[in-house]
């Protein structure tokens, strides 16, 4: 059996007939021929092959071959239209004959089902009529109890009319206490307001004499202020002047080749009996230019201002030697300042180290615990690397009490 055969017992089969039935075979028989030639035709086509304008017969055996297979396509459109058309007429046949015994046999199929399920049908009946009694009574219980909504509605509209009459008049009388309210408030509010410019008047002429005498009084501290400032640029300058003159004298002093003494250029001593130097003039006489050592980290502390020794008793030590007394707290401020300036003349080149100026930047940008653990760890670098510093006192006087740093600490 051909590959093309089995492909229409294929067919036969998936329409539901049974391939054996005489239907089947009817069909099989019908176009199992067309199959042969569609497939002898097949091996002719593909042997016709046609390359060039002179292959004339391999060109007309093409239009016999098309010509035969399109007689063979219409006659197989014909059996089809006749093989259906007669289905077609078979199944209306059919389908008159059963209808034809449907109808002789469904009323006495129904008639006996009827009397198989009398039961059934009787208690069908029953419920249906249970059903109609209880929707009638429920209907009668839904008028029943909208007629007492409605009642109630109406007692409830006489009732609110009622209180609406009461609300309305209760208003009314309310609107003529406010009215005499509102008067009553006009006349105490006019009152007030006249009573309230007077002491708005008395208010503004008390404010004028206290601004008069703010004035006044403004007008005396800058007084002060100006006197305060001229007092502290001489005594700038003052204390400028004798520092100039002071480092001046320092710089120039000589030592003798011979003797080792110390000489001013104009061949005067620069130093006292027992050796040390001498006073510069009258102010400072009185100071010897002796020396004591002090851990770097006291010095730094003393020239910055930031805190790195690790107490302040250092500090307090530092500068009582070079003030030569013993501080007042209120004279620290003013001693720190003198003492930073004489410090930096003389030992200002640590301020330039990698570890100071690394404390300065932290102190203006860290927290407080960073900037306690940048001192503490400058504070051993310095005592490391520098050891103890000698220092030397203050050689001019101080007055450190002064109006002027008075009136700047207060």
């Amino acid at each position: 059996m051909s590959d093309k055969t089995n492909q229409l017992e294929l067919i036969v089969r998936q329409s539901g007939l049974e391939i054996t039935s005489p239907k089947a075979k009817q069909l099989l028989d019908q176009f199992s021929g067309y199959f042969d030639i569609a497939a002898d035709w097949e091996k002719k086509a593909s042997a016709i092959v046609v390359t060039d304008a002179s292959q004339t017969a391999e060109m007309k055996m093409a239009r016999e071959g098309r010509l035969f297979l399109r007689e063979k396509r219409i006659a197989i459109e014909k059996k089809r239209k006749e093989l259906k058309e007669q289905a077609l007429r078979e199944g209306k046949a059919i389908d008159g004959m059963a209808n034809i015994l449907k109808a002789l046999i469904v009323p006495i199929e129904e008639y006996l089902d009827k009397q198989e399920k009398f039961l059934e049908i009787k208690a069908a009946e029953e419920a249906e009529r249970l059903r109609i009694e209880a929707e009638n009574k429920a209907e009668q219980e839904r008028i029943a109890k909208e007629k007492a909504e409605a009642e109630e509605r109406e007692r409830v509209r006489l009732e609110n009319e009622r209180l609406k009459k009461e609300a309305e008049e209760k208003e009314r009388k309310m609107q003529e206490e406010r009215a005499a309210a509102e008067a009553e408030k006009k006349r105490q509010e006019e009152a007030l307001a006249a009573e309230k410019a007077k002491a708005e008047a008395e208010r503004k002429r008390i404010e004028q004499e206290r601004e008069a005498e703010r004035k006044k009084v403004e007008a005396e501290r800058e007084k002060e202020r100006q006197k305060a400032a001229a007092e502290k640029a001489k005594a700038e300058k003052e204390h400028q002047r004798k520092q100039a003159e002071l480092e001046a004298k320092l710089k120039s002093i000589i030592t003798c080749p011979h003797c080792n003494g110390k000489l001013y250029p104009d061949g005067s001593k620069a130093h006292s009996e027992d050796g040390t130097i001498a006073s510069t003039d009258a102010a400072t006489e009185g100071w010897k230019m002796e020396s004591k050592e002090f851990p770097a980290d006291v010095v730094v502390t003393a020239m910055t201002g930031i805190f790195i020794c690790e107490k302040i008793d250092e500090l307090h030590e530092i500068l009582n030697y070079l003030t030569g007394g013993n501080l007042f707290t209120h004279q620290l401020s003013r001693a720190l300042s003198e003492c930073a300036l004489w410090l930096k003349q003389r030992h200002g080149d640590l301020l330039n180290t990698e570890d100071v100026q690394k404390v300065f930047l932290i102190h203006c940008l860290g927290d407080r615990t960073t900037i306690q653990l940048a001192a503490q760890e400058t504070q051993e670098l310095l005592r490391s690397k520098y050891g103890m510093i000698a220092v030397t006192p203050i050689v001019y006087e101080l007055n450190l009490n002064d109006h002027y740093y008075e009136s700047q600490r207060g």
